[in-house]
C-alpha cells in the first residue's frame, strides 16, 4: 500500500487533509488486467480525515476505477464511508461514494493534482460540487 496526504479544496476556499491509502502500482496492474474487463469489483484503499468537522465521516475505503477520458491507466478514486457504503452518490455501474477525485493515478503513481466533486450529504462544513485536490507535504 502507498500513502499519500491529499489537500481538498472546495469552490468556496476551505481546505482539508486526506490521508489515503491505496494498493501499488503492481497490484493496479493486475487490477487493469483483470478485473476492469472481467468483473465489477474495486481494488480497495482507505481513507482517513486529518481534520474533522468538515466531512459526516472521517475515515473509511477508497475504490479505485478507470476514468471515463478514454485512456484505460488513468483511475479516478471513489471515496466511501467507514463500511463502503451509506449516503452516497451513484454511478451507471451503482457504485456508492461521496468524493470523486478524477483522474487521480495512471501506471506511474499518483498525480500531483487535479478536480473532482463531493456530494451535499457528505459535507458538514463544505461547499457540495466541484473541489479541488493535490499532493500535500507532511
Amino acid at each position: 500500500m502507498r500513502n499519500v496526504f491529499l489537500k481538498i479544496m472546495d469552490k468556496s476556499g476551505n481546505t482539508f487533509t486526506l490521508d489515503v491509502s491505496t494498493p501499488g502500482a503492481d497490484t493496479k496492474v493486475w487490477h487493469g488486467l483483470t478485473v476492469d474487463i472481467t468483473a465489477p469489483a474495486p481494488v480497495i484503499g482507505r481513507w482517513k480525515a486529518m481534520e474533522k468537522g468538515f466531512l459526516r465521516y472521517n475515515f473509511g475505503k477508497t475504490r479505485s476505477r478507470l476514468s471515463h477520458n478514454g485512456d484505460r491507466t488513468t483511475r479516478d478514486l471513489l471515496i466511501l464511508s467507514v463500511n463502503g457504503v451509506g449516503i452516497s452518490a451513484y454511478d451507471d455501474k451503482n457504485e456508492q461514494f461521496g468524493i470523486q477525485l478524477f483522474e487521480y493515478e495512471d501506471w506511474l503513481g499518483v498525480n500531483d493534482e487535479g478536480e473532482g466533486f463531493i456530494i451535499q450529504p457528505w459535507v458538514v462544513s463544505l461547499t457540495p460540487g466541484r473541489i479541488r485536490w493535490e499532493k500535500a507535504g507532511f
